[in-house]
């Protein structure tokens, strides 16, 4: 086999030998025997019906020489160090040759993960019947059920874990999302959606079809018992939907093979665009500048990435297609669409041959727009373009901060300690300096009159301008290309949602910065496309 087919499976092949051996040592030693086995092997992998069988046969073959030859190590060992068998339970005797035994020791550990993918009662019913030696009648009055209801969760167990053996060399690569929402929310991680890995793959899972809890467990490879309160907070969202005790995930998940087909469309659809909003913006800089803001002085390409951000936000929201759908009502009592897909890491394992320049667009066309932080005072618009930096988050007090350095900016360095600390602060952030003993904004802060000038310029000059150049009917033409591509079985208002989203103004300064048209700013980390308006 080729080198990027091993590099495909190594962490894999080192999972399952680990798994076997329960020994770093062993397990490096038992990876290297699988992998030079595999290298061995005269095939073309594309000639492997089903590659990942394969290579589990591979890795079984190759687990029971290793075994045969480390035996007479191993039989010092404490027997409970090979087999993970359940508690009680006898390994049946008479087994002919070491591989037996393995398998006899194997079926013991498959056995008892199969019944902790069971649902709550299944498994109860399972365990006692099985491990606990109670008849059905006593199973039933325990439980407080009909002894035909357990001998039929008996029977469902034993077909369920009869179908899930013979699926045993399925292989499931775990993915991480990135999650977004539209709207308000009560809750900052979404209850583990967008930061909890097994949360996302529990979704994952159930994206493209309706399962038990019995094949969530078989799919991504954990008991029933680490992800039914997992389940419940996704159910009591609506991120999920039970239905004859089967779950359907109700939002859509762009995968990397959707996500290669959008963003290589977004790419032909914002070309234009992002050329248009930078000749206009370019045109008209020195008219912004003359609004007189605080921070209207700062570096042109700061300013530029500002204002050509703000001017696609300004588009984008200007022509974005009405969501005649009501906003799904969570359980929690916040109402917000789910936005979502696989991280640029995902992708980039699923889509090893993807050219570089749609790859790069994918990973830096996102990104948080748009988000708001606020006070009394003031309030923050920030954008976050991946290829100047992460998620920024200003809470409550930096706001505040803001504000009060601009203040001083306008009014002179106040003889108040605490503001005076709160001026001290922002500076060390790096959006405000000290030249002269004067304060000097780095990120544009407007008052509430020199707010409502730059609103008037963009709704009577910027935007005009940049709909004469591209026109006002690229939403319409994402929504006809992105519709016909979203699951028939997905709810209507979801696809309506999805199909809408016409809204990525980070991928515009990316755009002009890959054409070699906008330069990075330096030092930019806090500062870039952040914007303080004063509320009075």
């Amino acid at each position: 086999m080729d080198d990027l087919t091993l590099a495909a499976y190594a962490k894999k092949i080192y999972g399952f030998a680990y798994a076997k051996t329960h020994n770093v040592q062993d397990a490096e030693d038992l990876s290297q025997n699988i992998l030079l086995d595999l290298f061995r092997i005269q095939k073309d992998p594309r000639e492997i019906g089903d590659l990942d069988a394969y290579v589990y046969r591979v890795c079984r073959y190759a687990w029971s020489n290793f075994y045969r030859r480390e035996k007479r190590y191993w039989q010092m060992c404490p027997d409970e160090s090979l087999s993970d068998t359940p508690d009680g339970a006898d390994i049946p005797d008479g087994a002919d040759t070491p591989e037996e035994a393995v398998l006899q020791k194997e079926l013991y550990a498959v056995l008892r993960r199969k019944v902790m993918n069971l649902s709550y009662l299944r498994r109860q019913i399972t365990t006692m019947f099985y491990f606990e030696n109670k008849s059905g009648h006593d199973i039933a009055s325990r439980l407080g059920i009909s002894p035909a209801t357990v001998r039929w969760h008996l029977s469902e167990s034993r077909n369920i874990i009869k179908e899930q053996i013979e699926m045993e060399n399925n292989l499931y690569t775990p993915r991480r999302l990135t999650v977004y929402f539209s709207g308000n929310a009560n809750n900052g991680s979404l209850y583990g959606l967008r930061n909890d890995l097994m949360t996302q793959n529990i979704c994952i899972a159930c994206a493209d079809r309706a399962l038990p809890v019995e094949d969530i467990c078989e799919t991504i490879g954990v008991a029933a018992v680490y992800i039914e309160e997992k389940l419940a907070d996704l159910c009591m969202m609506g991120y999920l939907k039970k239905t004859a005790g089967k779950y359907r995930t109700t939002f859509f998940i762009r995968d990397a093979s959707f996500l290669s087909s959008q963003k290589q469309f977004e790419m032909q659809l914002f070309t234009p665009l992002a050329d248009a909003i930078d000749t206009v913006i370019t045109r008209h800089l020195g008219d912004i500048r003359a609004l007189g803001f605080l921070g209207c002085d700062a570096d042109e390409t700061l300013l530029r990435w500002d204002f050509i951000t703000a001017a696609a936000h300004d588009y984008m929201v200007e022509y974005s297609l009405p969501i005649h759908s009501t906003i799904p009502l969570r359980g929690d009592g916040s109402r917000h669409w789910i936005d979502a897909s696989w991280s640029d890491q995902a992708i980039a394992e699923a889509c090893g041959g993807m050219e570089e320049p749609l790859y790069d667009y994918i990973r830096y066309s996102g990104g948080c727009a748009g988000k708001y932080f606020g006070c009394d005072t003031a309030f923050l618009q920030q954008f976050d373009p991946p290829i100047l930096t992460g998620y920024r988050e200003f809470d409550t007090r930096t706001v505040e901060q803001l504000s009060s350095a601009a203040k001083q900016a306008r009014e002179g360095v106040s003889e108040n300690e605490t503001e005076r600390l709160m001026l001290t602060r922002i500076i060390e952030m790096g959006m405000a300096e000290m030249r002269e003993d004067h304060v000097h904004m780095q990120i544009p802060c407007f008052t509430k009159a020199e707010l409502t000038a730059y609103q008037s310029l963009t709704q009577t000059v910027l935007l005009p301008e940049i709909t004469a150049i591209c026109g006002d009917g690229l939403a319409k033409s994402y929504y006809n290309f992105v519709y016909p591509r979203l699951p028939a079985d997905l709810d209507r208002a979801e696809k309506e949602f999805a199909a809408t989203r016409f809204y990525a103004p980070n991928a515009i300064p990316y755009l002009l910065y890959r054409a070699g048209k906008l330069p990075l700013p330096e030092q930019a980390q806090n500062t870039v496309c952040t914007m303080l308006y004063e509320r009075a």
